[in-house]
């Protein structure tokens, strides 16, 4: 016994150095986790002693600076080949977090509701959060990756939405403080009065952000720029999101010329293979048509829908079966009637100006589309659309009876 005891004491005082170096470490990675005391108004130049109150300490902020000094290295598509690149880690997002709070605290970011903060989330990024997970962010996508704009997650006990980015565009240091750039922290914001509160100014500073020559300026950083159209596509293509006009409207204009990147949006699938249809999307083409300014609709909407129906030029990639099919039929075939009747004027036999053409495409599927018409036909068109509708296109702008 009296040699084991000496064994024993060796091996303490062994693993003393270790058990403190772990300690610091996980006490420098959760300070923005400890609960901080924001300043009510805002200054862009922070003391150490500011830096510590908001819960972030100085030697930590500036190992991770150093360390993203090769976030932009290694990689065929990197600057600097000759080094490693440097991985993102939980870490850099944990020092974000306090500065992007600070500067909403202090430029009138309103907190939403538990509630309507779950809400907006679901609507926005389809992801069900739990407001009293005791975590200080939830991922609100699948992977969950900490590399730069990324992943967005959800600050639940704070209300806000944000993502990891490089902290040299964020803050510089200058002698012994540190001074904030607002460029990334504006972003954040009208993010977060966009998603939240579907704020209309919000979204047109989101808009233009990118083209704003200030905004590029005060980009001073490493690495290439994440505008505030970098968020749009973000939040329309990654995620999904159609719930807002401005935002649909924005995505149908960037892609007028190549219009079948919107319209591979509006009919998809569920990761259990149904059918998805995104009528405000369709709603954004009519919305976007009129009596004298229809090509796009003829010409291109229901050119797409015609060979997605007919498995022509790939536009069928989801491989959508007959029923699926029968479906789509339908939802155009209620879009095309809608419009038909609106710009009924358009398109009389004795009118010489008349811009639409006295077919409907429609008729043009029924006919070309025999099954995938019969199969809508034998279920009643699904309720999407009424036989008497049917019957009216066939007969009034028709090729075939009813």
């Amino acid at each position: 016994m009296k040699k084991i005891q000496p064994l024993i004491l060796l091996f303490a005082v062994a693993v003393m150095p270790i058990q403190c170096n772990t300690k610091t470490k996980e006490k420098a990675v959760t300070a923005s986790q400890q609960p901080t005391t924001f300043p009510t108004k805002y200054d862009s130049i922070l003391t150490k002693e500011q830096l510590k109150a908001i819960g972030i300490d100085w030697n930590y902020l500036k190992k991770h600076l150093k360390l993203q000094e090769l976030a932009w290295c290694g990689g065929d598509f990197r600057d600097d080949q000759s080094q490693p690149r440097y991985e993102p880690t939980k870490e850099d997002f944990m020092l974000t977090l306090p500065f992007v709070e600070y500067y909403l605290q202090t430029h009138g970011y309103k907190k939403p509701s538990a509630d309507l903060f779950q809400k907006r989330i679901k609507a926005v990024f389809s992801k069900q959060i739990d407001t009293n997970n005791a975590k200080p962010y939830q991922s609100l996508s699948g992977d969950g990756s900490y590399d730069f704009a990324s992943t967005y997650y959800a600050l639940c006990a704070k209300g806000i939405v944000t993502f990891n980015w490089l902290l040299n565009d964020l803050v510089s240091i200058q002698g012994d403080k540190i001074v904030l750039s607002s460029c990334f922290f504006k972003q954040i914001m009208a993010l977060n009065n966009f998603v939240i509160y579907d704020d209309a100014t919000a979204f047109k500073v989101l808009k233009t952000m990118t083209t704003n020559k200030e905004f590029e300026e005060g980009y001073g950083g490493i690495g290439d720029i994440y505008g505030g159209e970098d968020i749009l596509h973000e939040l329309f293509y990654t995620y999904k999101y159609y719930g807002n006009q401005l935002l649909n409207q924005w995505a149908f204009t960037t892609n007028k010329k190549s219009s079948t990147t919107f319209f591979h949006n509006i009919f998809t699938k569920s990761e259990n293979d149904k059918l998805i249809v995104s009528t405000p999307l369709i709603e954004t083409i009519e919305r976007n048509t009129t009596g004298n300014d229809h090509d796009y609709y003829d010409q291109h909407f229901a050119l797409y829908v015609s060979q997605l129906l007919q498995d022509e030029n790939n536009m069928n990639a989801n491989h959508f079966n007959i029923e699926q099919k029968a479906h789509i039929f339908c939802y155009f075939a209620s879009s095309e009637y809608k419009m038909r009747k609106r710009f009924e004027e358009y398109m009389m036999p004795d009118n010489p100006d008349a811009t639409w053409d006295q077919t409907a495409w429609t008729a043009v599927l029924m006919k070309d589309c025999k099954n995938i018409y019969e199969t809508a036909r034998a279920h009643n068109f699904y309720g999407i659309c009424k036989p008497a509708i049917m019957k009216e296109i066939a007969e009034k702008w028709g090729t075939r009876e009813y």
